[in-house]
């Protein structure tokens, strides 16, 4: 994130509009065993407000919105699309 703010704020000429999109817990093939253990999985929904895993199509929105000319005057944004987990720590 230090990365972002330090081109945001004209570290690097080269990349005009830095953005991140930062994803939570999201149902993948690689997650598989963690999810399967239920004790561990339901610590982890526990600490996410909407209370269930993220599918990858929650990250087309925000993806495309990234991608257009829409964010064209954005520049060190950081979207969590985490069903709330990071605002629920703060």
């Amino acid at each position: 994130m230090a990365w972002l703010k330090l081109v945001a704020e004209g570290g690097s000429p080269m990349i005009s509009w830095p953005k991140k999109l930062v994803p939570g817990a999201l149902v993948v093939i690689f997650n598989c065993a963690f999810r399967l253990r239920s004790d561990y999985a339901q610590k982890m929904l526990k600490r996410i407000p909407q209370r269930r895993y993220g599918e990858l199509s929650d990250l087309d929105g925000p993806l495309l919105l990234l991608a257009s000319d829409s964010s064209a005057y954005m520049t060190g944004a950081i979207i969590a699309v985490d069903g709330g987990h990071l605002a629920s720590v703060l």
